[in-house]
């Protein structure tokens, strides 16, 4: 049996349908085809980047010595800075002569605080004991604050329960930074482990968007093959041709034009 684009070439039915009211059909089915082939290209390229991007999160996740808690949580650490400042200037600013003063003494004892609270979490990130010289600064901190705050209050006229009471809160605000900024940064991770997982988010949802056009387009291939072969067999059976016949002859010729490009004008003729 000859291939019926071979039978079109020489102006049997098949020939006159593919140069008369098949030719829009063919063009647009192969256009579909085109872009799918395409467009799966394109949808490969995707994955590829989307394992790629996956995996260099994986291994900077492997690599990571602390916790997995989201990177973003560390702001959390610029708001217990500010705090520590603020319970320090308010402890100092009866005990000195200016406001500018203070709000120096402030900003110095709230970042050496921080700075302690950073070297103690990345001992602990390097498995290494923490210094009981460290951990009596820690307790002077929370100790000078206290008297600190002690005194102010009863330069100002505060009464002794007063006093205590509001020595012992900026004692313990102080304490608190202190350990909630070592555990935040011991139970998170890193920036650049963060920026890898978004990353790789970013690359998941551009795969999934491609593979699920990918997949459009291929039911809009699918639907064209349907709709060619049928008007292929409507327009054998106007031409006197038996229905099986006729779907027999359409099937066929819908392969061998899936097989390769549409011919060109010259070649039909």
């Amino acid at each position: 049996m000859h291939n019926p684009l071979t039978r079109a070439n020489h102006g049997n039915l098949e020939g006159t349908f593919l140069q008369s009211l098949g030719k829009p059909l063919v063009e647009l089915w192969t256009q579909l085809k085109d872009r799918m082939i395409q467009h799966a290209a394109q949808t490969n390229e995707r994955k590829a980047a989307q394992e790629k991007a996956e995996q260099e999160a994986a291994n900077r996740q492997a690599g990571h010595r602390g916790g997995h808690r989201p990177w973003p949580i560390r702001w959390l650490i610029a708001l217990l800075i500010v705090a520590e400042a603020v319970m320090a200037h308010i402890a100092v600013e009866a005990l000195v002569s200016s406001a500018s003063l203070a709000a120096a003494l402030a900003i110095l004892v709230a970042l050496m605080s921080a700075g302690l609270a950073f070297a103690v979490a990345h001992r602990r990130l390097d498995g290494l004991p923490v210094p009981k010289s460290a951990r009596a600064l820690e307790a002077a901190f929370v100790l000078i604050m206290f008297l600190l705050r002690y005194v102010s209050l009863r330069l100002q006229g505060g009464d002794l329960l007063a006093a205590v009471g509001g020595s012992a809160l900026a004692a313990l605000i102080t304490a608190a930074a202190l350990y909630l900024t070592e555990e935040i940064i011991v139970a998170t991770e890193t920036v650049g482990i963060f920026i890898a997982k978004v990353r790789a988010s970013r690359c998941r949802a551009r795969a999934h968007r491609a593979e699920h056009q990918h997949h459009h387009l291929r039911e809009q291939v699918e639907r064209g093959r349907s709709r060619l072969e049928h008007r292929i067999v409507r327009f054998l059976v106007e031409q006197g041709v038996a229905v099986p016949e006729a779907e027999t002859r359409a099937a066929t010729l819908t392969r061998a034009l899936d097989s390769r490009p549409l011919p060109t004008e010259q070649e039909a003729h």
